[in-house]
């Protein structure tokens, strides 16, 4: 009888999307498709898009922001409790104003090292802050308004209920005055630099805890850390498909 060769059975592009998929926590369609061009792997964008599109609609992928998915099925929750006081407090005076608030007491679980004190960021339009701060200091003792490097360096301290002002950036994700978790992250980073805040180890275990943990909206990230000048950043540090 002859040798018979057996030849390795060949994938469909259903099957090779899911093997791609399930190896990744976020994945983007850009990924994807260069990930079949370096194997050459035949697709067409109709077809890829027909079976994400099935996929989300049978639970196997979900939509983490505009060209980007997840294997992750829970979305990511955000703690409200921390920031209801101060956020109830501003909205009653200034019912008017637009603004923004988050707490590092709202990801405390993410920490490595649990801090002794958190600190609420207040954004809210540039001119508004002086007279944001001017009613606030009347309740609250530890607030700065805006602080530079220079006030930074001879003054900041975080103590039990800090505050800082910022101005807003157009276009930040938030709702109902509340940030989502894709602006904390943004800001964060910033804050980790310019107050030292955290350290930069400590932070890279709080993205990678979060992203990990449950499904936040990519797209959203990296377009509000572009509007904050920091998108190549993250990008680079943390590569965001990668498996986590």
């Amino acid at each position: 009888m002859p040798f018979l060769r057996r030849c390795p059975i060949k994938k469909t592009l259903k099957e090779n999307i899911l093997i791609f998929a399930n190896h990744k926590k976020y994945f983007s369609i850009d990924e994807l498709k260069n990930h079949f061009k370096r194997l050459k792997i035949p697709y067409t964008d109709e077809s890829v898009k027909k079976y994400l599109y099935l996929f989300r609609k049978e639970n196997q992928i979900y939509d983490a922001g505009r060209g980007w998915y997840s294997t992750l099925n829970n979305e990511f929750l955000l703690d409200k409790e921390p920031v209801e006081s101060i956020l109830h407090t501003i909205a009653d005076e200034f019912p008017l104003l637009s603004f923004a608030v988050w707490s590092t007491a709202q990801i405390k679980n993410y920490f490595h090292h649990m801090p002794a004190s958190f600190v609420t960021f207040i954004y809210s339009g540039y001119d508004d802050l002086p007279v944001l701060y001017q009613s606030l200091i009347n309740q609250y003792n530890n607030i700065y308004l805006n602080p530079r490097e220079f006030e930074i360096k001879k003054s900041f301290v975080i103590q039990e209920s800090t505050f800082v002002l910022r101005p807003s950036i157009t276009e930040e994700p938030a709702q109902e005055h509340l940030a989502f978790i894709e602006k904390i992250l943004v800001d964060l980073y910033l804050e980790m630099k310019r107050i030292k805040l955290i350290s930069g180890a400590e932070y890279d275990r709080i993205f990678k805890n979060i992203l990990s943990d449950s499904r936040i909206n990519i797209a959203r990230l990296l377009r509000y850390a572009k509007r904050r000048e920091v998108r190549d950043h993250i990008k680079e540090k943390y590569p965001l498909t990668a498996d986590l």
